[in-house]
Protein backbone atom coordinates (compact mmCIF):
# COMPACT_ATOMS: atom_id res chain seq x y z
CA UNK A 1 0.00 0.00 0.00
CA UNK A 2 2.87 2.42 0.79
CA UNK A 3 4.50 1.75 -2.55
CA UNK A 4 1.24 2.48 -4.34
CA UNK A 5 0.85 5.83 -2.52
CA UNK A 6 4.47 6.81 -3.24
CA UNK A 7 4.06 5.91 -6.92
CA UNK A 8 0.83 7.92 -7.11
CA UNK A 9 2.49 10.91 -5.40
CA UNK A 10 5.41 10.71 -7.84
CA UNK A 11 3.05 10.52 -10.81
CA UNK A 12 1.01 13.49 -9.57
CA UNK A 13 4.21 15.48 -9.04
CA UNK A 14 5.34 14.71 -12.58
CA UNK A 15 1.97 15.68 -14.06
CA UNK A 16 1.96 18.87 -11.97
CA UNK A 17 5.46 19.80 -13.13
CA UNK A 18 4.61 19.16 -16.78
CA UNK A 19 1.43 21.24 -16.45
CA UNK A 20 3.31 24.09 -14.77
CA UNK A 21 5.98 24.14 -17.52
CA UNK A 22 3.31 24.06 -20.24
CA UNK A 23 1.45 26.98 -18.61
CA UNK A 24 4.71 28.90 -18.24
CA UNK A 25 5.55 28.38 -21.90
CA UNK A 26 2.10 29.46 -23.10
CA UNK A 27 2.08 32.54 -20.88
CA UNK A 28 5.67 33.65 -21.19
CA UNK A 29 6.23 37.32 -20.47
CA UNK A 30 7.53 38.81 -23.73
CA UNK A 31 8.10 42.18 -22.09
CA UNK A 32 11.04 40.71 -20.20
CA UNK A 33 12.81 40.06 -23.48
CA UNK A 34 15.81 42.33 -23.59
CA UNK A 35 17.45 43.37 -26.81
CA UNK A 36 21.13 44.11 -27.01
CA UNK A 37 22.25 47.61 -27.90
CA UNK A 38 23.45 46.36 -31.27
CA UNK A 39 20.07 44.80 -32.02
CA UNK A 40 18.28 48.03 -30.97
CA UNK A 41 20.60 50.08 -33.21
CA UNK A 42 20.00 47.75 -36.15
CA UNK A 43 16.22 47.92 -35.71
CA UNK A 44 16.34 51.72 -35.42
CA UNK A 45 18.54 52.10 -38.51
CA UNK A 46 16.30 49.83 -40.56
CA UNK A 47 13.23 51.77 -39.44
CA UNK A 48 14.92 55.07 -40.24
CA UNK A 49 15.90 53.98 -43.74
CA UNK A 50 12.40 52.63 -44.34
CA UNK A 51 10.64 55.80 -43.18
CA UNK A 52 12.88 58.01 -45.33
CA UNK A 53 12.09 55.92 -48.41
CA UNK A 54 8.38 55.67 -47.62
CA UNK A 55 7.97 59.40 -46.95
CA UNK A 56 9.72 60.36 -50.16
CA UNK A 57 7.43 57.99 -52.06
CA UNK A 58 4.25 59.13 -50.29
CA UNK A 59 3.69 62.23 -52.39
CA UNK A 60 2.50 65.65 -51.28
CA UNK A 61 -0.65 64.62 -49.41
CA UNK A 62 0.00 65.49 -45.76
CA UNK A 63 -2.45 62.83 -44.59
CA UNK A 64 -0.43 60.18 -46.35
CA UNK A 65 3.09 61.20 -45.32
CA UNK A 66 2.09 61.98 -41.73
CA UNK A 67 0.45 58.55 -41.51
CA UNK A 68 3.61 56.99 -42.89
CA UNK A 69 5.73 58.72 -40.26
CA UNK A 70 3.39 57.78 -37.42
CA UNK A 71 3.31 54.15 -38.57
CA UNK A 72 7.11 54.05 -38.64
CA UNK A 73 7.42 55.38 -35.08
CA UNK A 74 4.68 53.05 -33.84
CA UNK A 75 6.33 50.08 -35.56
CA UNK A 76 9.67 50.90 -34.00
CA UNK A 77 8.10 51.10 -30.54
CA UNK A 78 6.39 47.78 -31.13
CA UNK A 79 9.69 46.13 -31.99
CA UNK A 80 11.69 47.68 -29.17
CA UNK A 81 9.16 47.74 -26.32
CA UNK A 82 6.69 45.01 -27.33
CA UNK A 83 3.71 47.35 -27.06
CA UNK A 84 0.89 47.28 -29.62
CA UNK A 85 1.73 50.71 -31.00
CA UNK A 86 -0.49 50.47 -34.06
CA UNK A 87 -3.69 50.37 -32.05
CA UNK A 88 -2.90 52.88 -29.29
CA UNK A 89 -3.37 56.64 -29.03
CA UNK A 90 -0.35 58.82 -28.23
CA UNK A 91 -1.55 59.01 -24.61
CA UNK A 92 -1.87 55.22 -24.35
CA UNK A 93 1.59 54.80 -25.88
CA UNK A 94 2.91 57.28 -23.32
CA UNK A 95 1.42 55.20 -20.49
CA UNK A 96 2.81 51.96 -21.95
CA UNK A 97 6.28 53.47 -22.28
CA UNK A 98 6.13 54.71 -18.68
CA UNK A 99 5.19 51.19 -17.55
CA UNK A 100 8.09 49.74 -19.53
CA UNK A 101 10.53 52.10 -17.83
CA UNK A 102 11.45 54.23 -20.84
CA UNK A 103 13.22 57.56 -20.38
CA UNK A 104 10.85 60.51 -19.84
CA UNK A 105 12.56 62.66 -22.50
CA UNK A 106 12.03 59.90 -25.04
CA UNK A 107 8.41 59.49 -23.97
CA UNK A 108 7.80 63.21 -24.42
CA UNK A 109 9.42 63.21 -27.86
CA UNK A 110 7.41 60.20 -29.00
CA UNK A 111 4.11 61.58 -27.74
CA UNK A 112 4.75 64.97 -29.37
CA UNK A 113 5.69 63.47 -32.74
CA UNK A 114 2.74 61.08 -32.76
CA UNK A 115 0.34 63.85 -31.76
CA UNK A 116 1.62 66.08 -34.58
CA UNK A 117 1.28 63.23 -37.08
CA UNK A 118 -2.24 62.46 -35.87
CA UNK A 119 -3.23 66.13 -36.04
CA UNK A 120 -2.14 66.27 -39.67
CA UNK A 121 -3.62 62.93 -40.57
CA UNK A 122 -6.99 63.31 -38.88
CA UNK A 123 -7.28 67.09 -38.54
CA UNK A 124 -9.23 69.44 -40.72
CA UNK A 125 -6.19 71.42 -41.80
CA UNK A 126 -4.28 69.23 -44.25
CA UNK A 127 -2.36 71.98 -46.01
CA UNK A 128 1.01 70.88 -44.68
CA UNK A 129 3.73 72.08 -47.02
CA UNK A 130 7.19 70.77 -47.72
CA UNK A 131 8.60 72.79 -44.80
CA UNK A 132 6.29 71.11 -42.32
CA UNK A 133 7.01 67.73 -43.87
CA UNK A 134 10.78 68.22 -43.52
CA UNK A 135 10.37 69.52 -39.97
CA UNK A 136 8.25 66.55 -38.91
CA UNK A 137 10.59 64.09 -40.61
CA UNK A 138 13.51 65.60 -38.66
CA UNK A 139 11.53 65.11 -35.44
CA UNK A 140 10.88 61.47 -36.37
CA UNK A 141 14.58 60.99 -37.15
CA UNK A 142 15.52 62.51 -33.76
CA UNK A 143 13.22 60.01 -32.03
CA UNK A 144 14.65 57.08 -33.98
CA UNK A 145 18.23 58.16 -33.28
CA UNK A 146 17.64 59.08 -29.66
CA UNK A 147 20.30 57.69 -27.29
CA UNK A 148 17.55 56.94 -24.78
CA UNK A 149 15.83 54.73 -27.33
CA UNK A 150 18.97 52.80 -28.12
CA UNK A 151 20.14 52.30 -24.55
CA UNK A 152 16.84 51.25 -23.04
Amino acid sequence: MTLLLLGLAGLLSLVGYIGWRAWQQMHSDDTKRQLTREARERIAQESLARVRADVSASGVDSRQWSGTMAAAVRGLLTQLYQIPGACLTPEEIEAALVRSGADMRLITQVKTVLAQCDDLRYGKDTAGGQGLRAQLLQAVERVMQSPQLLSA
